[in-house]
Formats: C-alpha cells, structure tokens, sequence
C-alpha cells in the first residue's frame, strides 16, 4: 500500500499548491491512500467546513490536525460528525472529535492516528 502525506497545508497558498499539484502527485506515486495536515489550511487557524469540502474534492482520504485544531471556531460546528475523515491530536483528552479513525480500503484496515 502507497500512502501519500503532505504536511502542514498553510492557508490559500499552500491551498491552491496542493490543487495545482495534487493531480501530478497521483499521476507520478499512484497512492493507494491521500494524507494531508490541515491544522493550518484557514491562514494558520485550523480548517473550516469549506476547505474541508475542498479537500476531499481533490481526493484527499483523511485530515489530521494539531496543536492550532480549534483556533477556528467554526471546526467546532462539525469536528463530531462521525462521517467526516478529520482526526484531532489523540492526546487532546477532552476535546471534541477523535484522535483517530480505522478506514478500509480495499479489504483492509488502517489506522490513522495523530499525537503531538
């Protein structure tokens, strides 16, 4: 299984990088699974709904955050959605949303997971 990660998508550049780019990734890796770190996608603030939106779109499978999760509210509205592909730090105890989510692809099980 090839799993493509992209780390720390910051704000509308790093945004429309990823759109411009995300079709050549697949086309000269061929992933089986597409990760990307969002915790900065809305200008450093965490991810909100639209990019989220955004983000699987382009394919991408599975969003992790971090240490900037909820420095925007509006994560919040929708971070409990069971069906949403978004995982907060595991060890953000008390915090609304799950630190990680078990997907299948192709009759097989994997664990995302993220921790800071």
């Amino acid at each position: 299984m090839k799993i493509l990660f992209i780390g720390d998508i910051y704000g509308e550049p790093g945004r429309e990088i990823l759109k411009n780019e995300i079709t050549n990734l697949k086309n000269q890796y061929k992933p089986n699974l597409i990760i990307v770190n969002g915790e900065n996608a809305a200008h450093g603030r965490g991810i909100t709904k639209k990019i989220y939106k955004e983000f699987m779109e382009m394919g991408i499978q599975m969003i992790t955050m971090g240490n900037y999760t909820f420095s925007n509210r509006e994560l919040v509205n929708f971070i409990d959605d069971e069906t949403i592909n978004l995982v907060r730090p595991c060890n953000y105890y008390e915090a609304p949303g799950v630190g990680y989510k078990v997907i299948n692809y192709n009759g097989k099980k994997v664990l995302i997971i993220n921790a800071l």
